[in-house]
């Protein structure tokens, strides 16, 4: 971790952080800023900045917000280690150590391996041997220039092609049995042979062309499984990635859309037809990784499957994942034994979109799947079914708007009145809607806007410069009513009172909530970039009273509209304290009121 850190400083230092995103977005130097069209969504006028003093991005239109190695992970969609990989190879800087660089490398010899075989079997498809396989895509309505965009490859017929034409040493031999392109033969110890035989290939590459593992279909009929996978290995997690990713990448960033389908074929032939931001997953169910990796890329996704029990069994797994991960979702099933390969292939692209038109909303769908589809006019039993797998389903959401929804539309389906439903439901669980007395305390405060930024501004100044706390009388003093200024205050709190470092790097923390960082960004930047330090303390110390002015106008409003735990005598005694204290704040402000020109 030492060593990746000091990667990282060292980027840092060396790589300008306007240098690297002007290979992607036009800047125009402003001062100690420099401004350009967002690269993350669309816009006419320039409203993303880049602060040339402190190395930061953010854009005032969608709220993106970062440094370095934040732009390359947004930009280029991947993971955090794939981001410094990509620093590392654009500034000549090294990131690996002695210590990790035989696991690097032999994941690159994986890959390497991998990339030989998707070459092979190409070679195979296109040379005297695929005919077969050629005829297979031929009859299937897949062309030439189609397959080759997807390296479609042929596994020739035998079980030792691979180990005569491409594995020459153990080492090889060892590195593909982990990839499973062979498996050891249980009658001779030692021998190991082919897995893919006879089969239409589709090599499976992540979002940078690096080929991950192999899917394999039968193109006669057989009893073998129709399709075969790789299994599990060092550089492949099925759950995770996608087919078609590769080619997708772009499409999926503009269209802020993604077309989930079930198979490869289905892909290719959506592909067909201009629909480039369709997806599948891999051999198994759609899951809660591929659902948060997507909500980095898009705004929505269309799940279209079949529309047989099991289609619609996928389906209701996908939606419920998508609506627990907050990422909408919109279904279509294809009936009559139709899938979406089928319909890519006697569809016009208009028809296709036509048709993509019609889904069924998350909402809708998962309303209907868990009433088993009962509705006004079904029996009692039928209803009282759907109730139950109503309420099961509702058990296992978190959030009480959402349950509530949710048996509201449920009695409006099923034409039972709210407060039955609801009776019934509480009845079950034993427990009730309604707050506690405890819990309205924690409900969010609504703030002022002038008020949220007299809070985040200081707190940006905090972080800027930590020497501002010393001079408080008492840190308890800075209790925070927006949200998100009380979780990172109780950060920095923390951290202070541990001697541990502030800085501008903990908003650059993985873990740090996007929505955070994004609300302190833009001061940060408006305070960084004027910097002034004498100007910058007078006016924390400022900001600091008109905060705690704000504060009592608060409790005195409160207080003045009877909303307090206090008897009556004790409440107005507390009233005139607290219009004293007001008062004394005002006069400190009113000296200090040349310094606030910027508060």
């Amino acid at each position: 971790m030492q060593i990746q850190n000091d990667f990282i400083e060292r980027v840092k230092r060396e790589v300008t952080i306007e240098s690297y995103i002007s290979r992607f977005v036009t800047l125009k130097t402003q001062g100690k800023r420099a401004l350009g069209l967002c690269p993350f969504h669309k816009e006419k006028s320039p409203s993303f900045t880049v602060s040339l003093v402190h190395q930061l991005f953010h854009c005032f239109g969608c709220g993106k917000s970062g440094d370095l190695i934040t732009f390359v992970r947004e930009y280029d969609r991947v993971d955090f280690r794939r981001s410094l990989e990509i620093l590392s190879e654009y500034s000549g800087i090294p990131l690996e150590t002695t210590e990790n660089r035989g696991e690097s490398q032999k994941k690159a010899a994986f890959f390497q391996l991998n990339s030989k075989f998707m070459e092979y079997f190409s070679s195979n498809l296109w040379g005297e041997r695929g005919l077969e396989a050629r005829q297979y895509l031929e009859s299937r309505g897949i062309s030439d220039s189609l397959a080759k965009k997807f390296h479609l490859g042929y596994a020739l017929p035998g079980f030792d092609n691979f180990t005569r034409d491409l594995l020459g040493t153990p080492e090889s031999i060892q590195n593909a049995q982990i990839l499973g392109l062979v498996k050891t033969s249980p009658n001779r110890p030692g021998s190991v042979y082919d897995f893919y035989r006879e089969r239409l290939i589709f090599p499976i590459l992540d979002s940078n062309g690096k080929v991950l593992g192999f899917g394999g279909r039968l193109i006669r009929d057989s009893t073998e499984a129709k399709y075969i996978n790789s299994p599990a290995s060092p550089i492949y997690d099925k759950g995770k990635v996608f087919y078609g990713l590769d080619s997708a990448g772009q499409e999926l960033r503009s269209q802020r859309v993604a077309i989930l389908v079930e198979g490869y074929l289905d892909v290719i032939g959506l592909h067909s037809k201009d629909f480039f931001h369709t997806l599948a997953p891999l051999g198994t169910a759609f899951t809660v990784f591929q659902a948060r990796f997507l909500k980095n890329l898009v705004d929505k996704v269309i799940l279209m499957f079949d529309g047989d029990r099991a289609g619609r069994a996928a389906g209701l797994r996908a939606t419920e994942i998508c609506f627990r991960e907050n990422l909408l979702s919109e279904v279509i099933f294809l009936e009559n034994g139709v899938d979406p390969f089928d319909l890519a292939m006697s569809k016009t692209k208009i028809e296709i979109k036509e048709i993509l038109g019609k889904t069924t909303s998350q909402s809708d769908f998962l309303l209907r799947e868990n009433l088993l589809y009962a509705d006004r006019s079904s029996s009692p039993e039928e209803k009282r079914r759907g109730i139950n797998k109503l309420f099961s389903f509702i058990k296992s959401l978190d959030r009480d708007t959402d349950k509530q929804m949710y048996l509201s539309e449920g009695a409006k389906q099923l034409g039972i009145s709210m407060s039955a439903i609801i009776n019934d439901f509480k009845n079950e669980r034993g427990v009730t809607f309604e707050a506690q007395k405890d819990d309205i305390k924690k409900k969010e405060i609504i703030v002022p806007d002038s008020w949220v930024a007299i809070q985040r501004k200081i707190l940006a100044l905090v972080i800027l410069e930590n020497s501002y706390l010393e001079d408080l009388n008492d840190l308890e003093e800075l209790e925070f009513s927006d949200p998100d200024s009380s979780y990172l205050w109780e950060m920095i709190y923390t951290k202070y009172m541990n001697s541990e470092d502030i800085s501008i790097s903990i908003l650059q923390d993985q873990e740090f909530p996007e929505n955070v960082r994004s609300a302190i960004m833009p001061y940060i930047m408006e305070v960084g970039e004027e910097s002034d330090p004498s100007e910058n303390k007078q006016l924390f110390h400022g900001l600091c009273l008109l905060h705690q002015k704000k504060s009592k106008e608060h409790e005195l409003k409160s207080l003045s509209n009877g909303v307090s735990v206090l008897d009556d005598t004790d409440r107005i005694s507390r009233i005139i304290s607290i219009r004293s204290e007001i008062f004394k704040l005002d006069e400190e402000l009113r000296k200090s009121g040349s310094t606030m020109g910027r508060g």
